[in-house]
């Protein structure tokens, strides 16, 4: 059964990994493959013993098509390491920050967008607690980021309560193209007394 899945795609599965994923796609399942499976998939930093699914209607936007599965954007997958624990989330996090355009403080955006009853706060704190256990470069790396996630969050405004413009149209699907441009909304606000409009500004 493995060998109808891409060499490439049985170097980032374990065995057993691969034949759940060709068994879900055989059977058709509406699925959508995220976490650290997607990561791996995009990255191939490691190799996954799980595959990691999500339903297709909690998703920010469309996935691609991978050997029969659909495979999550790397937003998706940014939200769902953030609020979903797993062994691998902080090097898996660790890898989005350098070798993608998205930063931790993109996700935690989008994360309180699509799931808002999530504190923001915690999500930080719960990481800072992860990262406090480990040693190596991963836990290096985020005692010196996480500090700095924490401040920028809170100096960006963004704690408690994120608007995020909205597309015309039908399908009001939010206007969201961190990951693409590097930009962040900042939200209408007063500056030395003046009202200021909503605008995208580079991070």
């Amino acid at each position: 059964m493995t060998e109808r899945l891409p060499h490439w795609l049985r170097g980032v599965l374990t065995l057993e990994a691969a034949y759940r994923w060709r068994a879900l796609a055989t059977e058709g399942s509406d699925l959508v493959i995220s976490g650290g499976t997607a990561l791996a998939v995009q990255l191939r930093h490691r190799v996954c013993d799980e595959v990691v699914c999500v339903p297709v209607g909690s998703l920010l936007r469309e996935p691609v098509t991978v050997a029969g599965m659909a495979v999550a954007s790397a937003d998706d997958v940014l939200v769902h390491l953030l609020w979903t624990e797993s062994a691998e989330r902080l090097a898996d996090l660790r890898q989005v920050e350098l070798r993608t355009p998205l930063q931790v403080e993109e996700g935690l955006i989008l994360l309180a967008h699509v799931r808002p009853e999530l504190s923001t706060e915690r999500v930080i704190s719960d990481l800072s607690e992860a990262a406090a256990g480990l040693s190596g470069e991963v836990g290096d790396y985020w005692a010196e980021r996480l500090p700095e996630v924490a401040a920028s969050m809170a100096v960006r405004g963004f704690v408690r309560r994120v608007v995020v413009p909205r597309q015309r149209g039908p399908v009001h699907r939010p206007a969201l193209t961190l990951g693409s441009s590097g930009q962040v909304w900042v939200e209408p606000h007063e500056r030395d007394g003046q009202p200021v409009a909503g605008y995208w500004r580079r991070r």
